[in-house]
């Protein structure tokens, strides 16, 4: 029996470790911590939401599949109340990255060098990554994943306890080496540079000044390949 994941929940399923405790926040149906317990890749997991109706769905997963005694399903904010299931990673998806930071700012108990935590904004990715570098936290890697017509960064994340700064195209499209940028990479310049451009023209038209956009603009062109013509 298997559980068939969607190319974002399964690089997220890939990062988990084995033999973990895992913690799915925001779990909906509960497909990741199936896929992984089906796989024999981890002991037993914790799948909450906050939302009655996603934890349902999620409890009729369990149930087809067999897996009661190896799945607490739990209804709850965050991370609050879950410390007592002592997970040892933690899978954060399909969440807006303010929202992301402020459960684990809500959950001291994620400051433990221990813990690796799997976290994939779907929005505002620069204030998860100011919140985790401000904190403390290292973001080891960052993963990207294509899935229909959009891409996906999920980032590996431990505590270290040492704050950091990141530096405008850091912020926003992760610490990527030169040999770790990729064709997806790119294309996330891109849709930013196609957005920056769109900015600057309705700045300029109104006769505001364009000076920190045109900022970042250039640092993005940096970044990305050059065409024969440039």
């Amino acid at each position: 029996m298997e559980v068939i994941l969607s190319p974002r929940l399964l690089l997220a399923a890939s990062l988990v470790r084995n033999g973990a405790i895992l913690s799915d926040v925001g779990t909906d149906h509960a497909l990741l911590p199936a896929h992984l317990l089906l796989c024999g890749k981890i002991k037993r997991a914790i799948a909450s939401d906050i939302v009655k109706g996603p934890l349902q769905r999620a409890e009729e997963t369990v149930r087809k599949y067999g897996l009661q005694d190896r799945v607490a399903t739990v209804l709850t904010p965050g991370l609050a109340g879950i410390e007592a299931y002592h997970p040892t990673d933690i899978v954060i998806a399909g969440m807006g990255g303010e929202t992301i930071a402020q459960i684990l700012r809500d959950a001291p108990f994620v400051k433990d060098g221990a813990l690796r935590l799997i976290l994939q904004p779907m929005t505002k990715g620069e204030l998860l990554r100011d919140y985790l570098s401000s904190e403390g936290f290292l973001i080891e890697k960052e993963y990207r994943v294509k899935e229909e017509h959009r891409i996906y960064t999920i980032l590996q994340v431990h505590y270290d306890g040492t704050p950091y700064h990141l530096d405008g195209m850091a912020r926003y499209f992760g610490a990527v080496s030169k040999e770790e940028r990729d064709e997806l990479y790119y294309a996330l310049l891109e849709k930013k540079k196609e957005q920056l451009l769109a900015v600057i023209a309705a700045k300029e038209q109104s006769g505001v000044n364009t000076a920190e956009e045109q900022e970042f603009l250039s640092a993005i062109e940096e970044q990305l390949p050059k065409t024969e013509d440039q």
